[in-house]
């Protein structure tokens, strides 16, 4: 309003971003369910998640993982000592909670060095024997809203948040931290890479879209909404990117017995 008010203290992006800040608000109804929404969030996503069967896929990958395991996958099982998962749990955010029992991170990131000796050996058993329990496999999904200002009685407008084990996350990290430098991201990549970010991305796009206006030049775009992509991904297309990667083979075992448990 300060804008069409000329008001010379008016500041257009200070106006959108009190817009942006509206009060947090639970919608009572979700796609005209008034009854139960969890329930009908949870038919949601079961039929999402569910919308990509590549069992067999990942069971060929498996197969073939299990054919190339031998005994030097040991000495990559003893590199999960006390002091790497000291520095995972150092990476953990506070104030992360656990879906079954009641602590969170800081429980662990507070916590003295025998607790990880002991995690040291439990991750270590868990790799070899290629098994995971179930309660560690258990999360519980929460509904994000995406747009503030959009329907939130739609449930396009939600995203989907797990809150996974906390020791699933440690191994995690564990992984990242060994293997980090198998995966060899590209540097054009923002997402999931230390230090990046996406208004990295949006920047880089601005400034050569700049670059070629400057000098004269027309610049023509092309862009895709991927509604849900990320959660119609084949994780079969992930796991042989990660085995001709050549991730060690007890790790990425262990990975895919992950993905086919839950």
């Amino acid at each position: 309003m300060s804008c069409l008010n000329n008001d010379e203290n008016g500041d257009i992006f200070s106006e959108v971003r009190k817009l942006r800040r509206t009060s947090p608000s639970i919608a009572s109804v979700i796609d005209g369910q008034s009854q139960k929404i969890e329930n009908h969030f949870a038919k949601i996503y079961k039929k999402l998640y569910n919308s990509v069967d590549d069992r067999i896929e990942v069971g060929n990958i498996l197969n073939k993982i299990n054919e190339n395991i031998c005994h030097d996958g040991l000495a990559d099982v003893k590199k999960i000592t006390t002091s790497i998962v000291k520095e995972a749990v150092g990476h953990l955010n506070s104030g992360n909670t656990d879906p079954v029992y009641d602590f969170n991170s800081d429980c662990f990131k507070n916590a003295p060095d025998i607790l990880f000796q002991h995690l040291a050996h439990i991750l270590q058993a868990l790799l070899m024997h290629s098994h995971v329990s179930n309660f560690l496999l258990l999360s519980v999904l929460v509904p994000i809203i995406k747009d503030k200002l959009g329907n939130i009685s739609s449930s396009k407008n939600y995203r989907s948040i797990a809150i996974s084990s906390i020791v699933l996350k440690i191994f995690d990290w564990i992984v990242i931290l060994l293997f980090g430098k198998t995966f060899e991201l590209d540097e054009l990549q923002f997402s999931y890479q230390a230090g990046c970010s996406t208004s990295m991305c949006s920047w880089l796009a601005v400034e050569t879209i700049g670059h070629f206006i400057r000098n004269g030049s027309e610049v023509f775009t092309c862009q895709a909404d991927k509604t849900k992509a990320f959660d119609l991904v084949q994780h079969s297309k992930l796991f042989q990117k990660l085995y001709d990667k050549k991730l060690s083979r007890i790790y990425l075992r262990f990975l895919v017995v992950l993905y086919m448990a839950q």
